[in-house]
């Protein structure tokens, strides 16, 4: 049918669907620039604190508006079912405050999954078809890639200590399973070029920045990063056509990284006592032989690649069996591990019943590489959130508020806030009803895959960008599961650009972008909603400025702080951090009862925050009120028993 034909035929208020792509220009500079931001993003410790996503919130949100009031459009089919189940998960971490001791974590919790979900909508918009995703992934991966070169470049020039904590290479993002999870959240992408690009020097030199994210990723020592490397490789192998290939590329960065674990070894070896982190020379050493390996599997990988093209082009019946000699080789390679491994490590079900008892009975990981020890103390969070899950089944104890049972019943010292898998604590603070929104959002995802995946079987052209953007979704999801990865923005980003792309309808027919059009009520609802989250956001993000300047100001001008934050405090009054800066700001002034009186005010929106309970008892030490001190410090001590530094003062004469 003739174009202008079928824009005379649309139906009046209803714009064709031509209309609602936008310019290939504007929609895939946008995404350069998404990419490039949640790439770089441990370079801002993941976007972290509130007084950095939040500002970013805002800015989403007026684009947001923008895109959709400028395209009229809305999503369709399962990219809403995946916006509007961050929505409802977003609408009701917010609506726990009701019930929440802490209505101000919980304020913070809802926020950030609005910034999720906002991400994802604007996602959803931009990616309309495989090259948006591309140039997406690209950009991500090259700011990866820059924040890799960044590490070695410090490690080749001998400040390498510096990015370490203990044996563990935990920085720029300041978490060491942060750091691992984000080099291998750029690994799958690297993996997929490296088997679909035509140019085999340049799948060459995919394949070896590949091997090199992955020696830094050992260097990290993470063990959720190995679990998610697991996952997401058995979920890319057996779902995606294009295995043979992939399967190799895995063995060839393996077989670089074992050349390579001495040397790696080395760095991530238990430290001496008293040693901070590791010598110069070994991590400088463990740089040098990344690299190494690194240029070696990219050789290696070209090579191949060529190799195999050139014995497909002579013979179309060497061709055709490639695929099955190809198979039976990968077979006998897999038999043989797994007959090296029975003989190597024996007795291997009891070695896994004694790991599960060092994991169940909290040991630490012990001497040895942590990659094989069960210890630490997950099993701890897990239970806790998993109680706080049947106790409050239909609601949980509120978006944030993990802490206020994990203090009091931790069988363990280590100080967390969150239960370290994004399943138990949605559960535990936020019940079914969070749980059934969360869910929705991962199984419209998954449903995309699937359809991806199957697409793929018919239609080469969709499986690199499907291979990629899986891999990266299937990262996150399987880390945060043991971690909280869930909860920096930069790496989520990451895992939103993905679930975008495998949202995206594979090949959509002429004209169609998975959106249909916005009504005029739909409008209003959106500007609405945009007015809402921008006071959700804005104001505790205003609040946390103010109450950051005002703890600045708090030695040079106590009395200008306290100015600043009653501010804070009248945007947002159930911040109780805000209530310690004021009481510090009255105590420099010497001036003992408004401080206690901010004291006692942040215990009555938190009775069971033992740190403003141990505030109390400082202060009261210092008025020479030692007796208020012990009942402030033995309350403190009730509300976080395993902490030896308050049982001390309350015990005190």
């Amino acid at each position: 049918m003739d174009y202008r034909l079928a824009r005379l035929l649309t139906a009046p208020g209803q714009p064709a669907r031509e209309a609602l792509r936008l310019p290939a220009v504007a929609r895939r500079s946008a995404l350069a620039l998404a990419g490039l931001g949640c790439g770089l993003s441990p370079a801002f410790f993941g976007y972290f604190g509130i007084s950095v996503w939040g500002p970013i919130g805002l800015g989403l949100i007026v684009a947001a508006i923008g895109l959709l009031l400028g395209r009229r459009a809305l999503p369709n089919g399962l990219a809403a079912v995946a916006v509007l189940g961050l929505l409802l998960f977003a609408a009701w971490s917010l609506l726990s405050m009701g019930w929440a001791e802490s209505a101000d974590r919980a304020l913070t919790e809802g926020d950030r999954w609005a910034l999720y979900a906002v991400f994802l909508l604007l996602m959803v918009l931009l990616v309309s078809d495989r090259r948006d995703g591309e140039v997406l992934l690209l950009s991500t991966v090259v700011a990866v890639l820059a924040i890799a070169g960044y590490d070695l470049v410090r490690m080749l020039a001998g400040d390498g200590p510096s990015l370490f904590g203990g044996s563990r290479l935990l920085e720029p993002l300041g978490y060491v399973n942060g750091m691992g999870g984000f080099f291998l959240l750029g690994f799958w992408p690297l993996i997929a070029a490296a088997e679909r690009v035509r140019r085999h020097w340049l799948a060459g030199l995919a394949a070896g920045a590949a091997t090199l994210l992955a020696a830094l990723v050992l260097m990290t020592e993470s063990r959720g990063t190995l679990f998610a490397f697991a996952v997401s490789a058995v979920v890319v192998l057996a779902l995606l056509p294009g295995r043979n290939r992939r399967a190799w590329l895995l063995l060839a960065v393996l077989a670089g990284l074992g050349v390579a674990w001495g040397a790696l070894a080395d760095v991530t070896q238990a430290l001496p006592a008293g040693q901070l982190a590791p010598g110069e020379e070994v991590i400088r050493r463990g740089a040098e032989w990344s690299l190494l390996v690194a240029a070696g599997v990219a050789v290696l990988s070209g090579v191949g690649s060529w190799a195999v093209a050139s014995l497909g082009e002579r013979s179309a019946g060497l061709s055709a069996s490639l695929p099955r000699i190809s198979a039976a080789a990968l077979g006998a390679i897999a038999v043989v591990a797994v007959l090296a491994a029975a003989v190597t490590v024996s007795d291997p079900v009891g070695r896994v019943s004694d790991q599960y008892k060092v994991f169940t009975e909290l040991k630490p990981a012990g001497s040895g590489s942590r990659f094989t020890s069960g210890g630490g103390n997950r099993y701890d969070y897990w239970q806790i959130a998993w109680k706080q899950f049947s106790d409050h089944p239909l609601d949980g104890v509120g978006a944030g508020n993990f802490d206020r049972t994990y203090f009091l019943e931790r069988r363990t010292s280590e100080d967390v806030r969150q239960a370290h898998s994004i399943e138990l604590q949605t559960v535990g603070e936020t019940g079914l009803v969070g749980a059934a929104a969360l869910g929705a959002f991962l199984v419209a995802v998954f449903a995309g895959l699937w359809r991806r995946a199957r697409a793929a079987r018919s239609r080469d052209t969709e499986t690199g960008l499907t291979v990629a953007a899986s891999g990266i979704f299937v990262v996150w999801l399987a880390q945060t599961s043991v971690d909280w990865l869930h909860l920096i923005p930069g790496l989520t980003g990451i895992a939103l650009g993905a679930a975008a792309i495998l949202l995206l309808r594979p090949e959509p027919r002429e004209g169609s972008v998975g959106l249909r059009p916005l009504p005029p009520a739909g409008m209003l609802a959106v500007l609405v909603l945009a007015a809402v989250g921008v006071g959700l956001i804005g104001r505790p993000t205003l609040a946390e400025h103010l109450r950051a300047q005002a703890q600045e100001e708090l030695v040079a001008d106590p009395r200008a702080a306290i100015g600043e934050v009653d501010e804070s405090l009248s945007l947002n009054p159930d911040a109780v951090e805000a209530y310690y800066t004021k009481a510090a700001a009255f105590s420099r002034l010497d001036a003992y009862r408004p401080a206690r009186k901010a004291l006692v005010e942040a215990i009555r929106r938190e009775p069971h925050n033992y740190v403003s309970w141990a505030l109390l008892g400082d202060l009261e030490t210092r008025r020479g009120k030692l007796a208020a001190a012990r009942r402030a410090y033995g309350q403190a001590s009730n509300l976080n028993p395993r902490d030896r530094g308050l049982r001390q003062p309350a015990a005190a004469e």
